[in-house]
């Protein structure tokens, strides 16, 4: 029986989202001003009125804030290695069928 491995398929488009972390400093006035002029009729049902509010709490919020396309960060947990650590991870020191030898011949 032979197994083929699959590769995922990478999408082309990442999603747009809103840049919720700039709620903060300068910012917090601004988006609370497009939201003054907010007004809900009570006298629909409440699936309308939560559709009509959170539609103009993101359009408020994509105006003032911005939107962004996440990215993928290859680079997860290498930033706090020490230069001397990533040169001996790509020399072939560092590799792991060698590390079995080096071991052997220094005892560790």
């Amino acid at each position: 029986m032979l197994f083929r491995k699959e590769s995922k398929e990478i999408p082309t488009q990442t999603a747009e989202i809103t840049k919720w972390w700039d709620l903060k400093g300068d910012k917090i006035p601004k988006f609370c001003e497009q939201l003054e002029d907010l007004k809900v009729d009570t006298q629909l049902d409440i699936d309308t009125i939560w559709g009509t509010l959170s539609k103009s709490i993101l359009k408020a919020a994509n105006n003032v804030f911005g939107r962004t396309k996440r990215e993928r960060r290859y680079n997860k947990e290498t930033w706090w290695w020490s230069e001397e650590v990533k040169n001996f991870t790509r020399s072939e020191h560092g590799s792991p069928p060698n590390y079995k030898k080096i071991t052997k011949n220094t005892g560790e």
